[in-house]
């Protein structure tokens, strides 16, 4: 499916280290991170070190936590816009999957809706549930939506692993990050969001190319990774936009300190990238805002717009990455809009 031109107006975001995407962002470049002890032990009876939004109380359910995430990524999306600018357009959410399974993408968003005090009141509500691949294929859905007729769609994104579920998730995998285990990750939360349009005016990046894949070397499964998935999702992005992978800047990734993922980005280069890069630069959330699941590929979409406003990439061009642990690859091109 031909991406056409999706044009990004307006970002948002909330996590441990700002409140918004500009404060956010800074804060991202400076590596300034809002690690702690969490409430919680793992089955050594050591501490879990995560990153958590303190204005919210550990006593807070899930739901909760999400919900408030969301509300704060909405008001900084809205925040500068005209009055109105927002009433009225479709939203499309990412959830976690276990979010999903006990309280609902309804749940959520009443409860979200409810904390920006109307604020925001959207058209209709679209789910996509799944991992940090999710909150970019919703760009998918968003381009129906606005090829249907809507003058705008709101893209957004949350998750939270600092609750009792989602870390036992993590321990049970062996993916915590503790002194018995050095390829691990740190639980941490996030919310952002997407103003999105068919129209040049005012933008602030454009999405050039849109790819999915699926990786079936899991890391879950014994299978020798090749990174088929992810080169999937970009050759896909990459044949959408017409250039090559040598054509872009600089990649966001969403690795956040597993080998696995880090083993299939230098699959990815020895694939696709057929002339040497002496300067190719990797970003990576996750140094600062840990793992931070569903949300974590919209929120390195978010960093490299801010960044493109702000004028401090290495180029005009970047692709974005992410990647689920079931699977799921998505590769977004992203341009800046010059001007």
């Amino acid at each position: 499916m031909s991406v056409g031109s999706l044009y990004i107006h307006q970002v948002g975001l909330a996590c441990p280290v700002g409140l918004t995407a500009a404060a956010a962002c800074a804060a991202m470049r400076a590596g300034i991170d809002r690690r702690r002890e969490l409430p919680y032990v793992d089955n050594d009876g050591e501490p879990i070190v995560g990153s958590a939004l303190s204005q919210i109380s550990f006593e807070s359910s899930a739901l909760d936590r999400c919900a408030h995430l969301l509300a704060l990524a909405l008001l900084d999306l809205a925040r500068g816009q005209s009055d109105g600018v927002l009433e009225g357009l479709p939203l499309v959410v990412a959830v976690p999957p276990s979010l999903e399974a006990r309280w609902g993408a309804a749940a959520l968003m009443e409860r979200a809706l409810q904390l920006t005090e109307s604020a925001l009141r959207p058209r209709s509500v679209h789910p996509v549930v799944g991992g940090a691949a999710a909150g970019l294929q919703c760009f998918a859905e968003a381009r129906l939506l606005l090829a249907a007729g809507h003058p705008g769609c709101v893209v957004c994104a949350v998750d939270s692993l600092v609750n009792a579920g989602r870390l036992l998730e993590l321990s049970q995998g062996r993916r915590l990050l503790s002194s018995q285990n050095s390829d691990g990750v740190t639980p941490g939360e996030a919310a952002a969001s997407v103003l999105l349009s068919l129209q040049t005016r005012g933008a602030k990046a454009v999405v050039a190319g849109l790819g999915f894949g699926l990786e079936t070397a899991t890391l879950y499964v014994d299978e020798p990774l090749r990174g088929d998935g992810i080169v999937r999702a970009t050759r896909a992005a990459l044949s959408q936009a017409g250039r090559t992978l040598y054509d872009t800047d600089f990649r966001v990734s969403d690795a956040a300190g597993e080998g696995y993922f880090f083993k299939e980005q230098v699959l990815l280069m020895s694939r696709l990238l057929r002339k040497v890069k002496r300067h190719y630069p990797v970003w990576l959330c996750a140094e600062t805002l840990g793992l931070v699941g569903t949300a974590a590929g919209l929120c390195g979409l978010v960093r490299a717009v801010v960044g493109f406003e702000k004028g401090t990439t290495p180029g005009p061009r970047a692709v974005v990455f992410a990647g689920d642990p079931q699977g799921a690859r998505a590769a977004i091109l992203l341009d800046a809009v010059e001007g």
